[in-house]
């Protein structure tokens, strides 16, 4: 904290999962006791060094018990604690205590593995659903991202917070006119809407070859740099990705590894197309360098194709 003391930031954000979670007798239930406790500590001490910072307290991963009992004990036991609470969106209530509330909209994990390895996730209409079902109780939110695939994401949710009532499907079209092209914008969103009805890999649909088409059908008119550019690239490869996985028969099998390698797409003959496409998303990804046999990391590096059965 004295590091940074200079750097005077403005918030200091206390977090249960997946730093916490001892489960001793003396800790358990962490989310109701060990976790405050250490959250005391850890607030006090922000407050000697960096008395400015506001504290902001996430409940993000908290079991249904946890947040039950968290909201009956907050105020009365951990009173001066925090400045703000942060939920997760699908589990944001009023806040307890009387304090503001903030969302941790989940925009970077939802339903795929690897993450990021197929190209563009947008999922504006899920995004405007959960905005409305909440806006009225928060005071901001904090969107997390672990990479450049859920770029459209974050620009519907940083607009929501901007613009409480700011349309989904305007905030798409903006993000077009601004990154590709006025042009486009209409075949852009159509195609975005496809991309979100096709999100579940196992259940793309024939509705890939429409999205496809529209894709190819906007690049004509778009500058040369904004073909090059890889928030362009990540749509093109989405598309092209989608129309693969369904024309591929029987559909390819997607097979998690252990503690070390990589997500592994088994495709039943050929596959040389897909394994290009993910490997120009390693590259968008700046993932050219990893060890693809021994990645840590293997929920942020795209597939990679083996040709059997």
């Amino acid at each position: 904290m004295r590091e940074f003391a200079e750097l005077k930031p403005t918030h200091f954000i206390i977090w249960p999962y997946d730093n916490g979670g001892c489960d001793c007798a003396n800790c358990r239930p962490w989310g109701t006791n060990g976790y405050l406790r250490m959250a005391r500590l850890l607030a006090d001490q922000h407050r000697k060094i960096i008395p400015e910072a506001k504290t902001i307290l996430s409940t993000w991963l908290f079991s249904a018990e946890e947040q039950q009992g968290f909201e009956k004990m907050f105020s009365a036991q951990t009173s001066g604690l925090a400045d703000y609470l942060m939920s997760s969106a699908g589990s944001v209530r009023g806040g307890p205590g009387g304090l503001p509330l903030l969302a941790f909209p989940e925009i970077t994990m939802l339903g795929w593995a690897p993450w990021g390895g197929y190209g563009a996730a947008p999922l504006p209409d899920r995004f405007q659903a959960e905005w409305r079902a909440k806006s009225d109780v928060l005071s901001g939110g904090y969107p997390y991202s672990e990479g450049l695939y859920d770029d459209i994401s974050k620009a519907l949710y940083a607009q929501f917070y901007w613009d409480s009532n700011c349309p989904a499907a305007d905030i798409i079209k903006e993000y077009s006119a601004f990154e590709y092209s006025p042009d486009v914008v209409d075949d852009v969103a159509r195609a975005i809407g496809i991309f979100e009805r096709n999100h579940k890999r196992q259940e793309i649909d024939e509705c890939a070859e429409e999205a496809f088409r529209l894709i190819q059908k906007t690049e004509s008119k778009l500058t040369p740099q904004a073909r090059r550019a890889w928030r362009w690239r990540l749509l093109v490869l989405r598309a092209f990705i989608d129309r693969e996985l369904f024309r591929t028969v029987p559909r390819p099998e997607f097979k998690q590894p252990g503690a070390k390698g990589r997500f592994t797409a088994i495709i039943p003959e050929g596959g040389g197309p897909l394994a290009a496409a993910f490997e120009e998303l390693r590259a968008i990804y700046h993932a050219e360098k990893i060890d693809l046999e021994n990645a840590d990391e293997v929920w942020l590096l795209p597939p990679q194709v083996r040709t059997g059965k």
